[in-house]
């Protein structure tokens, strides 16, 4: 005791309430005097109330049911009194719930078993039958010490039964936009049932029904597919829902093939001449029609491109140079259908030029420095390149001179006085054609002089040898 003196003796009074409990009772620092004996209390029990309003929802088997009597964890006084023997302010508290279920043969049930269990306070238990096409009866059960009971029966009819075998296979339909369409085959296994029903996926995507069939049918033809994968399932349906699928069966539609055409309004043409390409784009065995681009190349060169329209595309240029040019129409391909190239050559001829000549000063004095202006011209986007040389008769006057936007100058203060027929020979270049200007007749008039006369014995006497002196002078030189 709390004074250190020994306590009365306790007597153990033996009664059997059903239940025991084993208490440890410690003597505080003396653990080698422990002292451990059996007490047991009596908690007084009384059967709880069955489960009422019983039903199930489809899913596997989810049953739900009404709790009247739960247990208020929260309450401890609810749970009983072991000192007067009473199973608490709510007796009737169940300790669980046992799932019992009942095979049904030919609409008559059999004996229920225990299939599952769930706790205290439960209202809803989700069971799944190894054989959902198989019918049975369900019921639930509350349960304590004191007793057990059941609550309202009620049956589950079977699902009916899948079918199996399915197969899907990817087929050529060239009469489809598409070019193929998947052909389904299964077999039926339920006896009786109302619809067969086709669903189909696409990708990873959800499952959504594409036919609803007769009971009999065991095949479908699936002419709406487009390029890409697909997953296809088959259930059967009656009054009492669907069944379980068959499959699912993953296919893979492949895109259709196309053809390019390209063709050239003219070949050959010139440099500087605009050529038209136009690029046709057909399916291969399908009947849809391609969209997307198609860009054209000169080589490994982008010349453009141009969306489809129908199922043609087109190009217009006029810079191509000369010479041989395969050009490649490459078709981008869309979602349905696969890309395609197509190419065509075609033939750059150089082009013509024509050379004028143009003098800055005409007539013009001896000594005076003259320009002479050569301009090439040609025909297109494309310039041309090179060198003219300038031309008194046939002899050159200097030097090629390269030719800078199309024209070249000259200016010269040599030319004699007199007339002089001045032409520009343009040299040509890989696009374009040598080219001589017409002659232009360049007038050198004399230029102006001044004599002054001197003597040197002025005045003289009869008889004086006398020397005269004449010079003349220009404006340059001598």
């Amino acid at each position: 005791g709390p004074t250190g003196l020994p306590i009365a003796s306790i007597v153990n009074e033996v009664t059997d309430f059903d239940w025991e409990y084993v208490f440890h009772c410690h003597i505080l620092s003396h653990e080698e005097m422990d002292m451990m004996r059996p007490v047991t209390v009596k908690a007084a029990w009384t059967a709880p109330p069955a489960p009422t309003d019983l039903t199930f929802t489809r899913g596997s088997v989810i049953l739900s049911w009404i709790d009247t009597t739960p247990v208020d964890y929260t309450d401890p006084v609810s749970w009983g009194d072991p000192l007067l023997g009473i199973g608490g302010t709510n007796p009737e508290q169940e300790v669980g719930f046992r799932i019992e279920q009942a095979l049904v043969t030919d609409g008559v049930a059999g004996a229920f078993v225990e299939v599952a269990n769930a706790p205290a306070n439960s209202t809803t238990f989700t069971y799944t039958p190894l054989d959902q096409t198989i019918t049975y009866d369900y019921r639930v059960t509350a349960w304590n010490e004191g007793g057990a009971s059941s609550s309202n029966v009620i049956r589950v009819e079977g699902l009916p039964a899948a079918p199996s075998a399915l197969t899907a296979t990817v087929e050529s339909a060239p009469a489809l936009p598409a070019g193929y369409q998947v052909a389904l085959n299964w077999t039926n296994n339920a006896l009786t049932v109302n619809n067969v029903v086709v669903e189909r996926a696409v990708g990873a995507g959800a499952f959504s029904v594409l036919a609803t069939l007769p009971a009999t049918d065991t095949s479908y033809v699936d002419t709406t597919v487009l390029p890409g994968p697909y997953r296809y399932q088959v259930r059967a349906v009656n009054d009492i829902g669907l069944s379980a699928p068959a499959g699912p069966v993953p296919v893979n539609v492949p895109q259709p093939g196309t053809t390019t055409v390209v063709v050239t309004d003219g070949t050959p043409s010139i440099v500087g001449q605009t050529v038209v390409f136009t690029a046709t784009v057909d399916p291969v065995l399908a009947t849809g029609t391609p969209s997307g681009t198609v860009e054209f190349f000169d080589g490994a060169t982008s010349l453009g491109s141009d969306t489809l329209v129908g199922s043609t595309a087109g190009l217009s240029i006029a810079t191509l140079g000369a010479g041989s040019h395969t050009i490649n129409a490459v078709y981008s391909g869309d979602p349905v259908f696969a890309s395609s190239t197509g190419s065509v050559v075609q033939v750059v001829n150089q082009g013509s030029s024509s050379t004028a000549i143009a003098s800055d000063i005409n007539p013009s004095t001896y000594g005076t420095a003259v320009t002479f202006n050569a301009t090439v011209s040609v025909t297109g986007a494309v310039s041309p390149t090179g060198t003219v040389e300038f031309f008194d008769g046939a002899t050159s006057l200097a030097a090629p001179v390269t030719l800078a936007g199309g024209s070249a100058g000259l200016t010269i203060a040599s030319l004699a006085g007199g007339s002089h027929e001045i032409t520009a020979v343009y040299s040509g270049d890989a696009n374009f054609a040598t080219s001589t200007s017409s002659a232009l007749t360049q007038v050198v008039d004399p230029a102006t002089s001044a004599t002054v006369v001197a003597s040197d014995l002025n005045p003289s006497i009869v008889g004086d040898s006398v020397t005269f002196t004449a010079t003349v002078s220009v404006g340059f030189g001598s």
